[in-house]
């Protein structure tokens, strides 16, 4: 369910305290936890898993099942 958190522990991250002036933060200087690896976005997903993610979060916000116009092409 897309309502339901994924949560991974803050070991995984390799976590740590950083402090950040308030020109990086826009307000005052401040610490912050950050993640030490994993914290980049290199991966993507494919345009037919967007189209299911897209599926699954209309089905899940309104209710509603729909039929994509792919599968409704395919079926005629």
């Amino acid at each position: 369910m897309l309502t339901q958190p994924y949560t991974l522990p803050a070991t995984l991250l390799r976590t740590e305290l950083m402090t950040f002036s308030a020109e990086q933060t826009g307000d005052v200087e401040d610490r912050r936890i950050v993640a030490g690896i994993g914290d980049t976005r290199v991966a993507h997903l494919s345009e037919a898993m967007i189209e299911l993610f897209w599926h699954k979060w209309a089905v899940q916000w309104t209710r509603n099942d729909f039929i994509l116009e792919d599968e409704d092409a395919s079926e005629n």
